[in-house]
């Protein structure tokens, strides 16, 4: 492994995850007490600003990185815009690149879009929450409004 990366799992047996400059991605749970901060793409934080729209928080990047883990590709993530749902629109995630342009950062998790739709994503944050009767993808942003379910969608009107 390299420098940067050590092996988490000697701070805890039960987990598989990657220590990464002192931030602990697990691809369960985050666990004793490492949190990796919020530093997407649009984000405030310069020293992460990658010109993207889209911020992917936390929650939502350890998702992301176990799904991808699972899948054998770990770190990228497609996301897609399709029709449906229980309003207009739903965003669908794939493991892998699909030849996407990056849309957010996160935690070592590069999300991709096809690139007519990187502009829909722009503006959108994309949260994770988790509770005993399962887990999901939340949605919030300016560009849209998001349906009661949190995780369908229409665009507002310009």
């Amino acid at each position: 492994m390299p420098a940067a990366m050590e092996a988490c799992s000697d701070l805890h047996a039960s987990r598989i995850g990657i220590l990464m400059t002192g931030h602990c991605i697990c691809y369960a749970s985050p666990c004793h007490g490492h949190r990796p901060k919020v530093a997407s793409a649009g984000s405030t934080d310069q020293s992460q600003d990658y010109g993207m729209g889209t911020i992917l928080t936390s929650n939502a990047a350890l998702e992301l990185m176990r799904q991808s883990a699972v899948a054998g590709i770990p770190g990228e993530m497609h996301a897609e815009v399709v029709s449906g749902g229980c309003s207009e629109y739903a965003i669908v995630f794939k493991a892998g690149r699909n030849s996407g342009e990056p849309i957010s950062r996160e935690s070592g998790v590069t999300l991709y879009s096809k690139a007519e739709q990187v502009r829909l994503f722009s503006g959108m944050v994309i949260d994770y929450q988790e509770s005993l009767s399962g887990g999901g993808f939340f949605l919030s942003g300016k560009t849209i409004d998001v349906s009661s379910c949190g995780n369908c969608f229409s665009f507002r009107a310009e």
